[in-house]
């Protein structure tokens, strides 16, 4: 199971159920409050968290809607092989200057419009690292459609397609 699918799944259980990933934990919470703790470094391991809900001590299991179905989703992320969990992640480099504080130029998530790209944004080494220089295969996809739309798109969206690199090896 990947982690964008766990998180799915538990999200769509309740309106009250959240999963945060902190690159150590998925941590899945509910309203609020951390319930279960799963490692992203270690296979078969799950924590029950034990927090204060409304002035009473519950464990995972007491009162939690779908405790159940939360805890088989976990247990089966917890099963899956560390290096199986992540979506194969993108980074796309379109120019390099080691005379410049910032090594790369990359294609970057917008933070202020979701799906949109920004062209030529300087990174250094360990910022390709980052969420947002980071892109799942569909973003990637959608990354091309938006260069082809504009003015001399097909060369843009080739000079992407060669400077796709996977995320894992870009700091090699």
């Amino acid at each position: 199971m990947k982690y964008s699918e766990f998180k799915e799944a538990v999200e769509g259980l309740s309106k009250h159920y959240y999963v945060e990933d902190d690159g150590m934990f998925t941590c899945v919470k509910f309203k609020g409050q951390t319930i279960l703790v799963i490692p992203r470094k270690y296979q078969y391991t799950v924590t029950k968290s034990t927090r204060m809900f409304k002035d009473k001590v519950y464990t995972f299991s007491d009162r939690v809607p779908y405790s159940h179905k939360v805890w088989i989703l976990a247990c089966e992320l917890s099963m899956t092989p560390v290096e199986d969990r992540r979506e194969h992640r993108w980074n796309v480099i379109v120019g390099r200057n080691t005379a410049y504080p910032y090594d790369y130029s990359a294609y970057a998530k917008s933070e202020a419009q979701s799906g949109k790209f920004i062209v030529y944004r300087g990174a250094k080494i360990g910022d390709l690292k980052l969420e947002y220089f980071s892109l799942s295969d569909d973003e990637f996809d959608n990354l091309i459609t938006q260069l082809k739309e504009k003015t001399d798109g097909d060369r843009l969206a080739k000079i992407a397609e060669l400077g796709k690199v996977p995320a894992p090896e870009a700091d090699e």
